[in-house]
């Protein structure tokens, strides 16, 4: 199987201003500890942000140069964490509603192709400041000089394919807001940082698969190093489990499929059970209890077929297994069909029917799940039997 690399980046870019983003204090790199703190910095009580015009100014100039879409109105939201050089306890940034929306950048290759990475949004955010763990044996030293610096945060889509179209985005990025003059661009002093997002999938398939990040990356080359790096740990993994799980010679695309639905059914019934504990619903309560017994139940035999199958063992027994899984599958059934029906027995809450009736959907999405599992089965016995 041929595995291609998903990668998408996110870039903090420091805005060349004066001032902070909702402060009068300054930005110069390099002074002392703690002398370029205003009390809105340091969230003193009482002291209210006022955004800084000139940031506002270069994140539509940045906006502009990337193509994108500049939206007439932005929101800002607060991101809560807590973190010693954060002290109001909360990041200022923006979420639903950013300032610059969808965008492109397009990358001239060495081999001569352009190749365009589309931009998902740009929003505006403060920075935190700086733990220093090495000033002192036993303690970690805070200097909030950093602390409410304005960042861009530019969030690519998952167009990027290697480590070195991600070095060219990078740098035709970087090439870009400094002829804006909106950012200078020097990674070495953390005015411009990246966030490397990485999965694997095979090649030709469109869903995103589970993604590794490394975060806060200050060099082009060390983020195509990392991305080469988690590149090929996911995928050695990825062929490992494959190798350790299951029979060699059958087809890893089946094999592929059924371990997703393995997977999906587990979601749902954690989900489900997840759902009645923050509910707190009451009937049919016992229902859901028989049909999560049922499904785990299912769950055991395809783990029982799944170790029949790494062992060699005898079609027949995995035939069986499949009949086992599609009789719980049609007791699920059952149960279902009666849980709905007590759901509408004499005077029943509204907000507690919709309440249920997410729980059911979900349940009832895990026992088809179980159907197409055993599917799976029996088409890769009758493929390899």
């Amino acid at each position: 199987m041929e595995w291609e690399t998903v990668i998408g980046l996110e870039v903090h870019a420091q805005l060349l201003t004066k001032s902070k983003a909702f402060s009068g204090a300054a930005t110069k790199y390099g002074a002392e500890p703690n002398t370029q703190v205003s009390l809105v910095d340091a969230a003193m009580p009482g002291m209210l942000p006022v955004i800084n015009e000139v940031c506002v100014e270069q994140a539509v100039k940045t906006g502009l140069g990337l193509n994108a879409q500049i939206n007439l109105r932005s929101v800002f939201d607060r991101k809560n964490y807590f973190y010693a050089d954060l002290p109001a306890g909360y990041q200022i940034s923006q979420y639903s509603q950013p300032i610059v929306g969808k965008g492109a950048i397009v990358l001239d290759l060495p081999d001569g192709a352009r190749r365009e990475v589309g931009i998902t949004r740009l929003h505006l955010e403060q920075d935190a400041g700086k733990s220093l763990h090495d000033q002192h044996p036993a303690k970690s030293y805070i200097d909030l000089n950093r602390a409410g610096v304005a960042l861009m945060e530019i969030v690519s889509k998952p167009d990027i394919r290697s480590p070195e179209e991600a070095g060219a985005y990078l740098r035709k990025l970087r090439s870009i807001v400094r002829y804006l003059g909106t950012c200078d661009g020097n990674m070495e002093q953390g005015s411009m940082r990246c966030d490397v997002n990485v999965s694997v999938r095979p090649r030709g398939e469109n869903q995103l698969r589970t993604r590794a990040e490394v975060k806060n990356v200050n060099s082009v080359r060390f983020v195509m190093q990392a991305i080469e790096h988690e590149a090929d740990s996911i995928t050695h993994k990825t062929y490992e489990k494959m190798h350790r799980t299951f029979l060699t010679p059958l087809d890893r695309e089946d094999i592929y499929t059924l371990v997703n639905k393995m997977d999906s059914v587990l979601d749902m019934i954690e989900a489900s059970a997840a759902r009645m504990y923050l509910y707190r619903v009451k009937e049919p309560r016992e229902e859901l209890h028989v049909l999560t017994k049922i499904l785990v139940h299912a769950i055991t035999k395809i783990k029982e077929i799944v170790y029949a199958l790494r062992d060699k063992k005898k079609s027949e027994m995995i035939m069986a297994g499949c009949v086992d899984i599609n009789t719980l599958e049609n007791e699920g059934d059952y149960v279902m069909r009666t849980a709905v029906a007590r759901l509408f027995e004499g005077e029943k809450d509204a907000i507690e029917l919709i309440k249920w009736k997410e729980i059911l959907e979900r349940i009832e999405d895990a026992i088809d799940l179980c159907e197409d599992v055993s599917n799976i089965i029996e088409g890769i016995v009758l493929k390899h039997g």
